[in-house]
């Protein structure tokens, strides 16, 4: 079954990597991600440096840092999608419409966090259910 959520939250971030708006499908015996990815931390800082510093040397201006931020959050992000296998997921918690949870990253086998909102209530709780089976 296919849900629309917005990954991370206030105080939390996907550590899967996505941002935004998207959706979790789960199925059989996998949990599959699609949305925006956010893109390295070495790649949005040359960016960064790339609008802020380059500029301001080469043209005596420069974008503010914080509207630099605000760009790359927004532009740095693209397109993607992940597999998780449901008997790597662990510690399921639900709380109104989001739901975290922690789960083994197919590529590194690394244990990560992930929290996101469900569009509805009904919604999260039948993930909840799905993610716990």
């Amino acid at each position: 079954m296919q849900y629309n959520v917005s990954f991370g939250s206030a105080f939390a971030v996907d550590q899967f990597g996505f941002v935004r708006k998207g959706t979790v499908t789960t199925g059989g015996d996998t949990v599959v991600f699609a949305g925006k990815k956010s893109w390295s931390t070495m790649a949005k800082l040359g960016i960064f440096l790339a609008i802020t510093i380059l500029p301001l040397v080469l043209f005596g201006f420069g974008l503010g840092f914080l509207l630099a931020l605000v760009v790359i959050h927004y532009l740095c992000a693209s397109d993607g999608s992940l597999s998780i296998q449901k008997s790597t997921i662990t510690d399921v918690q639900r709380n109104g419409k989001q739901i975290k949870f922690k789960g083994q990253h197919p590529d590194s086998g690394k244990t990560k966090k992930t929290v996101f909102k469900v569009d509805s209530e009904e919604n999260a709780q039948s993930l909840e259910n799905e993610l716990k089976a």
